[in-house]
């Protein structure tokens, strides 16, 4: 009489892919930022920021990609986009009704009060100083799912 038995894999016994297996798939951070430089910035912190990053150029084609960015775990978007208002994007993602919960920073390199308060207003959580620092943007996304 056979018994069935099963060889491991010893590949699934390493600790990089039970790491792996184990940790659901994180959406993204996305940042939205017409400076090239605050792009790269962030992409090289990704690993420190613990989650998957997507950068993204501001462009014709941000309201065809709204409900891309509104799958994203968190958000930040530039109050200057290229002469088009970060804050417009902001009201578009925060009116969606379909869209997942989502963390909603703006950025500006000098903020004012009203600044601000006209990003809560139109839905943003919180409010990030660029250059961007990794610790605000690993806060940001710490505890989302």
């Amino acid at each position: 009489m056979s018994e069935d038995v099963q060889q491991p894999d010893a590949a699934a016994d390493t600790p990089e892919l039970a790491a792996a297996e184990a940790k659901p798939s994180l959406r993204p951070l996305v940042v939205l930022d017409a400076d090239p430089a605050e792009r790269a910035r962030v992409e090289a912190a990704a690993s420190e920021i613990g989650r998957p990053v997507q950068t993204l150029a501001p462009g014709a084609l941000i309201a065809e990609r709204l409900e891309e960015i509104a799958g994203a775990a968190a958000l930040v978007v530039a109050w200057d986009l290229d002469g088009r208002a970060g804050l417009d994007v902001v009201d578009a993602i925060a009116r969606r009704r379909d869209a997942k919960p989502l963390r909603i920073a703006m950025s500006a390199t000098a903020a004012t009060r009203a600044m601000v308060a006209a990003a809560v207003r139109a839905g943003a959580t919180s409010f990030l100083s660029r250059p961007y620092d990794v610790d605000e943007l690993r806060h940001l996304v710490e505890e989302l799912p």
